[in-house]
């Protein structure tokens, strides 16, 4: 079940949870015989001669599926009506205009734009200056 402890059979065991991760390594099963399996699942215990699956399942205590009491019920209801009277309502606002984020990529799009139609004509107006520079 769940939760129990598993004593481990041999000495270099390694041993994988249901998804698959190591638990404990070779190394360390040496000096500790024995695991707390605390999820369902099916678990995989390797040995070096061979590989052994373990089914772990949940305590079927845990699910009764026998219908709750009226009274249990009732109690449950009225508890939580209440807490539903103890909690003031609060109205559902809108945000204000100044509380609501803009999206950025938009505006460093558009500032990318502006810089690569900048870029080339600054880089010709210095060239041209450089070129009626070095001819005079």
């Amino acid at each position: 079940l769940a939760g129990e402890t598993l004593t481990i059979p041999s000495a270099s065991v390694q041993v994988f949870d249901a998804a698959g991760r190591r638990m404990l390594a070779l190394d360390e099963t040496v000096g500790q015989p024995s695991v707390t399996l605390t999820e369902p699942g099916i678990y995989t215990l390797r040995t070096p001669s061979s590989q052994r699956r373990l089914a772990v399942n949940t305590d079927p205590r845990e699910s009764d599926p026998t219908p709750a009491d009226e009274t249990v019920l009732a109690r449950w209801e009225a508890a939580g009506q209440a807490l539903a009277a103890a909690r003031p309502a609060e109205p559902l606002a809108s945000p204000s205009p100044r509380d609501r984020a803009l999206p950025l990529a938009p505006w460093l799009l558009a500032v990318l734009g502006v810089l690569a139609v900048l870029e080339p004509l600054a880089a010709n107006l210095l060239a041209r200056g450089r070129v009626l520079g070095a001819a005079r």
